[in-house]
């Protein structure tokens, strides 16, 4: 499922590495894995270059608040598309 996901967005080991932890596409794949899986928060930080895995739980947990207040289609659709 993480490296669909990560393929569908076109996005490479470098952009893992390079891009902000809480970049909101990882954080998309994040929360799915937390969903759908029962893959570790460490496991799911080190694979997304997260951080601490405490930080994976906040960044969901923010997504979630976010996506309660100000649903995002696209967000709705990257998961229906990718990780089913």
């Amino acid at each position: 499922m993480l490296e669909r996901a990560v393929r569908a967005l076109g996005k490479t080991k470098v952009e893992i590495v390079s891009e902000k932890k809480s970049a909101f596409w990882k954080v998309w794949i994040a929360s799915e894995l937390k969903r759908k899986t029962s893959a570790p928060s460490t496991w799911i930080a080190q694979r997304l270059n997260m951080g601490a895995p405490q930080l994976v739980g906040v960044y969901v947990n923010r997504l979630h608040s976010e996506l309660a207040q100000h649903p995002n289609p696209g967000y709705n659709a990257f998961i229906s598309k990718h990780t089913e």
